[in-house]
């Protein structure tokens, strides 16, 4: 898996994954590491700009990357220079980069499949190029963005975010609101929805339920036939406040 983005407009982002097929070990060095890519459509530059590609004409060639940090603090800081591919096996990656490949499918008539992410992406205009050079996030169908916030200024046009035949609900709960008032506020919303309807409510309801696994909500939304369907956390800390519930 590519660990940093090396070229986006080509596809080469972070979190791209493929097989080593390859290494340029020419000398007492490594030059370069071939990597087949899972997507045909990624690295096509790349590729055909590669001096390898007589030998691996399906490969990309990843070279090694120089990142500069600080060690120390104040006077005594020192600046240090590490050199290394960036690449890291994908089975060693990291829960936050597990996030964007986490898929939650429903089965539809016919045996045919939808693609959803839940994703918790706090700019996700920032990196709405990223997103769409990824090749596991351009099959998506659907996506359910929670922490996400507009630039300043900026308006969603609403009208471009509803699904034909569906609406659409927010609200927002901060950590220091009353979290009584809230559940009650839902709770008459809930009443108010149409039965037999596939409804789905998601969010980061500042409810953890790792410490709470009886927690009133759940209680709540149980009564009206609401599963939540998250079970481990959503963050680097042990804390799962990102719900999904469903109806069906």
């Amino acid at each position: 898996m590519v660990t940093v983005n090396i070229d986006v407009s080509d596809g080469l982002a972070n979190g791209v994954c493929g097989t080593v097929v390859g290494i340029d070990n020419t000398g007492a060095d490594v030059h370069a590491v071939l990597v087949k890519l899972d997507s045909l459509r990624v690295g096509i530059q790349a590729i055909d700009s590669s001096q390898y590609k007589r030998q691996y004409p399906c490969a990309v060639p990843i070279k090694r990357k120089d990142v500069q940090f600080y060690a120390g603090r104040g006077r005594r800081s020192v600046e240090a220079q590490c050199s290394q591919f960036p690449l890291t096996l994908a089975w060693g990656c990291t829960i936050h980069k597990q996030l964007t490949f986490s898929l939650l499918l429903s089965c539809l008539l016919r045996h045919l499949w939808i693609s959803i992410h839940l994703l918790n992406a706090r700019s996700y205009l920032e990196h709405l190029q990223d997103m769409q050079a990824d090749p596991i996030l351009v099959s998506t169908d659907f996506f359910c963005f929670v922490e996400t916030f507009p630039r300043k200024g900026q308006q969603l046009r609403e009208r471009e975010l509803i699904l034909p035949g569906s609406a659409s609900f927010r609200t927002d709960r901060p950590p220091s609101g009353n979290s009584t008032a809230f559940i009650d506020k839902l709770q008459r919303l809930m009443q108010s929805l149409p039965t037999g309807v596939l409804t789905v409510i998601l969010g980061d309801f500042n409810f953890n339920l790792i410490d709470y696994s009886h927690h009133k909500i759940l209680r709540v939304m149980e009564q009206f036939g609401f599963h939540q369907h998250v079970k481990t956390p959503t963050k680097d800390y042990d804390s799962l406040l990102d719900h999904v519930y469903v109806n069906s």
